[in-house]
């Protein structure tokens, strides 16, 4: 933290963290939970999201829903055909 004086006041500044699409996953990695991931690592979570690699790097984990814990997301592709399937009977 750099602290510098203007005037008689003084003015703290944080360093700011530039995030790429590797410091977003050395941080994802160490979260099994999307939700948890969310909630303690915003900055990294929001910044995936801006880079458009959230769902990629989330792929690891398992998301949570109302409180109950899901299993490991599938890929949309195979979840579609499922649905299909499941409409025809």
């Amino acid at each position: 933290m750099t602290n510098e004086v203007q005037g008689e006041k003084v003015v703290s500044r944080a360093k700011r963290t530039k995030w790429t699409k590797e410091k977003c996953v050395s941080v994802a990695e160490g979260y099994t939970n999307r939700s948890v991931f969310h909630k303690e690592a915003q900055s990294a979570y929001q910044a995936a999201r801006r880079l458009g690699v959230l769902d990629e790097i989330c792929a690891h984990m398992t998301v949570e829903k109302r409180g109950r814990k899901s299993k490991k997301v599938e890929e949309p592709s195979q979840s579609v055909e499922q649905e299909k399937v499941a409409l025809v009977y």
